[in-house]
C-alpha cells in the first residue's frame, strides 16, 4: 500500500499470479474460451435459432481481444469484459481517464482491422 497507486500495482500483481500458475500448470490462460462460452451461452438462451451471426462474430472477437498488446487487452478487459466505468479502470491501472479513452480508441481501431470490420469510429460496437 505504499506506492503511488495501489490498485495499479494490485492489478500488476494478479496478472503475474495467474501467469505463474499457469505455467507451473503447463496451462494456456482461458480467457478467451471462458469469456466466449459465457457469452455465447447468454445469446443462446436469449435468442432464437436465426442469431447465430451474432454468436459468430463474438466467438472472433474474444481471440481478437487476446491479441491486443498488454495495455489495450488490460483496458478492454476492465471496461468492457468486467464492464467497470472509465474512471475505475483509470484507478486500477494507474491512468488518466483520458489515457483510458485513448486506449480504448486504439483497440478498437485495431480490432476493427484484425476483424475486417470497417473504421471503427463508424461502428461503435465495442
Amino acid at each position: 500500500m505504499r506506492t503511488e497507486v495501489p490498485a495499479a500495482e494490485a492489478w500488476a500483481v494478479v496478472k503475474t499470479v495467474v501467469v505463474s500458475h499457469l505455467d507451473e500448470g503447463g496451462r494456456q490462460p482461458a480467457m478467451p474460451e471462458t469469456a466466449v462460452f459465457r457469452r455465447v451461452a447468454a445469446e443462446v438462451l436469449r435468442q432464437t435459432r436465426g442469431q447465430f451471426a451474432v454468436m459468430e462474430s463474438v466467438i472472433g472477437l474474444y481471440p481478437a481481444i487476446a491479441r491486443l498488446p498488454e495495455r489495450l487487452f488490460d483496458v478492454v478487459v476492465l471496461r468492457f469484459v468486467l464492464g467497470y466505468p472509465t474512471g475505475r479502470v483509470a484507478a486500477i491501472m494507474g491512468l488518466e481517464e483520458g489515457t483510458v479513452r485513448s486506449h480504448i480508441h486504439h483497440a478498437r481501431g485495431k480490432l476493427s482491422r484484425d476483424l475486417g470490420c470497417g473504421d471503427p469510429d463508424e461502428r461503435r460496437s465495442l
